[in-house]
């Protein structure tokens, strides 16, 4: 853990930024003594940084923190319920307020640069999301397809058929892998699964992340999965497939029919991929190696039963960091 503070207790000048370089997965931690403007450096992953005990600030107090490094870094507040609120981008800024300071977590208002506004990212935030927004293209089964759902969503749909799916690729959107020229990459998903979960009776997987087009077999990739029968229990796996050959990790979180947000996010490097269950990180993967171009793929399969069942998709996030212009 590194502690930013100014010797003597001062704030330093607002006007200029304090760097910090950063070191792979050393926290870098705020106190009420911490300088209020920081620029962070450096190419280190798994960087958090940790908002001061808000029960040590008066509300109103402020920091702007400057991502001047190649990798997303996690801010998250303090506590006991410590998690993840925002994924601030490479040469991305973001501005927090303390808001309230009833226990150490706080409560926080912030302010990030737009991302539509940067040269140096390319994506989309999907936050209203209509059939343009992913294509179906395997689609097998009685009523298998991608249907608009309320309120913005989409529903992918098995059908009725015992064997009926749908897999969906998001428009407009790769990640070009380890020999690609992008930089570091976040995929954040909002999705709900269908209403009785999978049994003995109408068993179905599904699976949500970055992988090679599904046209009934995984190649390549790194995705969450849910898959009852499988597995034997309702938890989400995360999973790195490649050459089709699938390596699994219980993530001990289960899959529910409310929303739940799934986040990945890679190293400018494409060789390490930090796993995020509704803001909390569930597991690191490093060493690892895609070679092929892949996209943000959703699917949905049922092996018995014949009950239509819906993979619901609310919001989708997807960036890419672009190589530095000069």
């Amino acid at each position: 853990m590194t502690e930013i503070s100014i010797i003597g207790g001062g704030r330093g000048n607002p006007n200029v930024a304090y760097p910090m370089a950063l070191t792979d997965d050393t926290p870098i931690t705020l106190t009420n003594q911490s300088p209020r403007n920081i620029l962070l450096t450096g190419s280190a992953s798994g960087v958090n940084v940790v908002l001061p005990d808000a029960t040590t600030l008066t509300v109103g107090d402020t920091w702007t923190i400057k991502n001047a490094s190649s990798e997303f870094v996690v801010v998250q507040n303090s506590g006991t319920a410590s998690s993840a609120f925002e994924f601030v981008a490479p040469r991305a800024s973001i501005e927090i307020a303390c808001s309230g300071k009833a226990n150490a977590d706080g409560t926080w208002v912030w302010d990030r640069s737009d991302y539509l506004k940067m040269k140096s990212m390319k994506g989309r935030d999907y936050d209203t999301l209509d059939n343009n927004t992913i294509t179906g293209t395997s689609a097998s089964g009685t009523g298998a397809a991608v249907n608009q759902g309320y309120n913005g969503n989409l529903s992918l749909q098995t059908g009725t058929t015992s064997t009926g799916r749908i897999g969906g690729t998001l428009n407009n959107a790769c990640f070009t892998g380890s020999t690609g020229n992008q930089g570091a990459m976040i995929l954040d998903v909002a999705a709900s699964f269908p209403s009785g979960l999978s049994d003995v009776t109408d068993e179905y997987w599904a699976m949500l992340g970055i992988h090679s087009q599904f046209n009934g077999t995984i190649e390549n990739g790194f995705f969450w999965r849910y898959d009852r029968a499988t597995y034997g229990d309702a938890k989400f796996r995360r999973v790195l497939a490649e050459a089709g050959v699938m390596t699994p990790t219980d993530t001990g979180i289960s899959a529910t029919v409310s929303f739940r947000r799934l986040t990945l996010v890679t190293n400018s490097a494409k060789n390490r991929i930090d796993w995020y269950i509704d803001k909390t990180l569930v597991g690191t993967d490093t060493g690892v190696t895609f070679a092929n171009i892949l996209e943000p793929d959703f699917v949905i399969v049922k092996t018995v039963g014949t009950n239509n069942r819906h993979l619901r998709i609310d919001r989708i996030s997807f960036w890419v960091a672009l190589p530095e212009r000069v």
